[in-house]
Order: C-alpha cells, then sequence, then structure tokens
C-alpha cells in the first residue's frame, strides 16, 4: 500500500502486505516498521529519463512528468486531471528533480537514495520514448554497480 503521511503509512503499516513509496523517504520507512509492518516488503519507485542529451531529457520529463514535482497535499486534493494543469504551469525544467540524461553517476544517486532511506526494491520507470536506450544504458552501466556495491 501506498502511503504518504504518519497516518497513511500507520494504516498501511496495520493492514497491508506491504509499503509504497515515490520519495526516498528513511523516517516513512522507519515509521512503516515500527507501527506494525516489521520485515514485510518495502518498494520505492521513481521515473527517469535516460538520454544521451541531458537538457533534451530534462525537457522531455518537463512535457511528460512535471505534475509530479506539485509539492505539498495538492495532489491528494485536486479533485480532477485539468485541475493538475494550473499548478503544472508553476513548474519549471531546472525543477525537476528526476534524473536526466546519461551521466551514470546521476542514475546510481538517485537509486542509492532509496536504498540507505530502507527501501527492499527500487522500481525505475523511463519518461519517454527511449525506452530501448533506457534498458541497455541501465543493464549494462547502473545494474552491475548497484549489484556491487
Amino acid at each position: 500500500m501506498s502511503g504518504f503521511g504518519e497516518k497513511a503509512i500507520r494504516l498501511a503499516a496495520r493492514v497491508a502486505d506491504g509499503y509504497v513509496s515515490t520519495k526516498p523517504d528513511a523516517d516513512a520507512v522507519a515509521l512503516y516498521r515500527e507501527a506494525g509492518g516489521g520485515d514485510r516488503l518495502t518498494q520505492g519507485g521513481l521515473k527517469a529519463c535516460w538520454g544521451p542529451d541531458e537538457a533534451q531529457a530534462r525537457t522531455t520529463t518537463h512535457r511528460l512528468r512535471r505534475n509530479e514535482e506539485i509539492g505539498g497535499e495538492a495532489t491528494q486534493l485536486l479533485p480532477l486531471p485539468r485541475h493538475y494543469a494550473q499548478p503544472a504551469k508553476l513548474i519549471s525544467e531546472d525543477m525537476m528533480t528526476a534524473p536526466c540524461g546519461p551521466d551514470l553517476h546521476v542514475h546510481l544517486g538517485a537509486v542509492r537514495q532509496y536504498a540507505e532511506a530502507g527501501f527492499d526494491e527500487v522500481y525505475m520507470g523511463q519518461v519517454g520514448p527511449d525506452q530501448d536506450g533506457f534498458f541497455e544504458f541501465y543493464a549494462r552501466e547502473v545494474l552491475p554497480r548497484l549489484r556491487g556495491g
């Protein structure tokens, strides 16, 4: 079960088979475990945009996923998809936090934040059309380094 905020995380610890989050929040993982989640699975998920050009990858991420940068409780309160367009207009390309481009260390750092926060598994999703390039990059560059420490 996904949960943001103390009440939701405590509920997940009581009723769910595991905990899922899109934020590398060590306090949330600790709360889940202490509130009854114990050693049940915790999963983190994030988006990335691999591409040979960092600026183009950032533009792609901004075009397709800028609503992920809307902060606070707005994403829980906005009633319709069209309402997301209003605060999304305030998000600039330089505000995007997803790893973008070809820099191995940027992608490694993003995944490691989840591992360091205590998540058992981390799931990545490619933003944009170059799915094959993303999978090749992660298989060849990222995963071997993560497995090796």
